[in-house]
């Protein structure tokens, strides 16, 4: 993404992802002048990001979550291991508030 940025002083960035993803080591580039979250894809998702890049449709809408700006801001960490067999337990104590509350800060 970078790379593109440093070439092109009109970087659109489409995002096609359901998760978090950390954004901070290019959204302040000063060559990305927007981003359009497409989260999960379709049939029509060609057509559908082609109108909003060209005008034809503002969708304005907000994310149903929040993108934190580092990994340590997200209150539950990725957890890894286990097997076939094996179930993970994981404790989810954080809360719905936790970006809430921090925003506060």
């Amino acid at each position: 993404m970078l790379a593109v940025a440093a070439q092109n002083n009109n970087t659109i960035v489409v995002v096609n992802s359901i998760g978090p993803l950390i954004l901070e080591p290019w959204i302040e580039h000063p060559n990305v002048t927007a981003v359009v979250w497409a989260g999960i894809q379709g049939q029509e998702a060609g057509n559908s990001i082609a109108d909003v890049l060209y005008g034809a449709y503002n969708p304005s809408g907000k994310l149903p979550y929040t993108i934190a700006r580092d990994p340590a801001d997200y209150p539950a960490q990725l957890v890894t291991g286990g097997s076939g067999s094996e179930i993970l337990r994981i404790d989810y104590t954080e809360g719905y508030v936790h970006f809430t509350a921090a925003a506060l800060h």
